[in-house]
């Protein structure tokens, strides 16, 4: 199962990344346009983390339906780097994460 979570989650990341970067390139800037080649790195940094957000949680619950130990999977996925440490301030960026604190937080007091 990690090796599908590497393939589904961390191969594209890559050609996200450098996809604004080489499009800008391509069509609109010049070699030395610091500010536009600037601005695509951080759409493309943006894109990706996007990707890994939605995507990580899509992987984690499809190995967990098929039966995969949910502390074992933390684990070795973390040792593969894709997934970070339980706690970890880039693990809360995970939108499974979020919306787990969002019900959390409106669920009604008792």
């Amino acid at each position: 199962m990690v090796w599908i979570g590497i393939a589904w989650v961390n191969l594209p990341l890559i050609p996200i990344l450098v996809g604004p970067i080489w499009a800008y390139q391509s069509f609109i800037g010049t070699g030395g346009d610091y500010l536009g080649n600037g601005i695509s790195l951080v759409l493309g940094f943006t894109l990706m983390w996007g990707w890994w957000s939605v995507n990580v949680g899509a992987w984690r619950s499809w190995a967990l339906e098929r039966g995969a130990d949910a502390e074992e999977l933390q684990w070795r996925d973390e040792a593969a780097s894709l997934l970070w440490p339980r706690g970890h301030f880039f693990e809360k960026t995970e939108l499974g994460q979020i919306r787990a604190r969002l019900r959390r937080r409106n669920r009604p007091r008792s």
